[in-house]
């Protein structure tokens, strides 16, 4: 089964377990996929996650 779905999620800290849905897509037609979060600048530490839902 071809998963064509996809969330990126940020947070503030590793050590909490807050996760904030940034994007979600779908059928992406690149690989490797670049995004930029310009909400992140002037944060002091974001961290990001992906994974294929």
């Amino acid at each position: 089964m071809l998963r064509s779905n996809f969330v990126v999620e940020y947070s503030p800290n590793l050590a909490g377990t807050n996760w904030i849905n940034l994007l979600s897509l779908t059928n992406l037609g690149t690989n490797p996929y670049q995004f930029l979060d310009p909400d992140g600048d002037g944060e002091p530490a974001r961290f990001y996650r992906a994974f294929m839902r």
